[in-house]
């Protein structure tokens, strides 16, 4: 019975040696997995921040563009304004110009 416990338990010592000789190359796959998906979570959360910024740039030149769009038609709305004010006021201008004239001709 001695004998057989004793066997028993050089068993369990050379599977428990070998399950521990085991460790670090179990421990290199994790590490190596572990690393393998790292990059491929980097790489992707790359491409999404990219394609988000790349949308949002396009948000901000579209607003952009509606602003200046905006802003030109402001702008040539008080140039036809300033244009109509100054087309009603051209016969006084015209009248005060040729009466200086004369004045000053005579």
């Amino acid at each position: 019975m001695a004998k057989q416990a004793i066997d028993a338990i050089r068993a369990a010592e050379a599977e428990a040696q070998r399950i521990t000789d085991g460790i670090p190359v179990r421990v290199k796959a994790l590490l190596d997995e572990a690393e393998r998906r790292s990059r491929v979570l980097c790489a992707k959360t790359e491409e999404e921040a990219a394609a988000e910024t790349e949308d949002q740039l396009g948000q901000l030149r579209q607003r952009a563009a509606m602003l200046l769009e905006r802003s030109a038609d402001e702008a040539e709305a008080e140039a036809d304004r300033l244009r109509a004010e100054a087309h009603k006021r051209m016969p006084e201008a015209v009248k005060l110009i040729v009466w200086g004239i004369m004045a000053k001709c005579q």
